[in-house]
């Protein structure tokens, strides 16, 4: 039994374009770690927190920051 050649395209055209799609949008999880993880301040007092991801998120909106 052959296989025509244009179902074989086909079907690869296919695969790599699948494979492509899915590559694109497994980027996994990024962690965010907060030193000092706990800060206590009294109302009105300024407050610095370092935050670092565990992957570069520069120029993209894989994150986003809310204040609470």
């Amino acid at each position: 039994m052959t296989t025509e050649p244009t179902t074989t395209m086909t079907f690869i055209t296919m695969f790599i374009w699948i494979f492509a799609l899915c590559l694109q949008e497994s980027r996994g999880q990024v962690t965010v770690t907060q030193t000092p993880a706990v800060k206590a301040v009294l109302p009105g007092q300024t407050v610095s927190l370092n935050c670092k991801t565990s992957s570069d998120v520069y120029n993209n909106n894989y994150l986003a920051w809310y204040q609470q």
